[in-house]
């Protein structure tokens, strides 16, 4: 019976995520066939097995460094005093916020900057219409320049996510998290 409840209850571990030294992820989630990088950009997906469009995902764009007025926007913004970002100061990081930046195709509910387990980075809340997605999903400095950045985010259907269940899926994810030092 106790060999049992372990199995149910174990927690996938994913290492070595870019920044991330290592996460949970509930039972049995596993990750959807890797691609090669395009155009220095990597892209790993994690899933839910039995509904694959609750997903964790890790988005890095490897040796692309934001311009200098990008990722001085993005320096200000993440270093600075925490806040919650306006409409338009969040939409000024386009280059780093990339399609979220689309106002037809992304519904942003909510933008601030904060720490999740000591690491500082933007947060972002929002939807994505025309899917019928929810995602919550984290910008990361990597290298601490500001120049280069990670983006990790939890997404799901809108009507899932908007569930105390949903979000304490996302929130377990997110808080076991370990970071690599900088």
């Amino acid at each position: 019976m106790y060999d049992a409840l372990c199995m149910t209850h174990a927690k996938t571990i994913v290492r070595d995520l870019g920044e991330i030294l290592s996460l949970e992820l509930p039972p049995g989630w596993e990750e959807s066939e890797r691609q090669e990088p395009a155009g220095g950009r990597l892209l790993r997906k994690f899933h839910d097995p039995d509904r694959q469009e609750i997903r964790f995902c890790s988005y890095e764009r490897t040796g692309i460094e934001l311009s200098r007025p990008g990722s001085e926007l993005f320096e200000r913004t993440l270093y600075g005093q925490f806040h919650e970002l306006s409409q338009d100061e969040f939409l000024s990081l386009a280059e780093l916020i990339e399609g979220m930046s689309n106002q037809s195709a992304f519904s942003l509910s909510r933008a601030f900057t904060t720490y999740l387990n000591d690491r500082r980075l933007l947060k972002v809340e929002g939807d994505w219409p025309r899917l019928d997605e929810s995602t919550i999903c984290c910008f990361l400095d990597v290298g601490g320049k500001a120049r280069m950045c990670q983006l990790i985010y939890f997404t799901a259907p809108r009507s899932y996510l908007s569930t105390g269940e949903g979000k304490a899926v996302a929130d377990e994810i997110f808080m076991s998290i370990k970071w690599r030092r900088t």
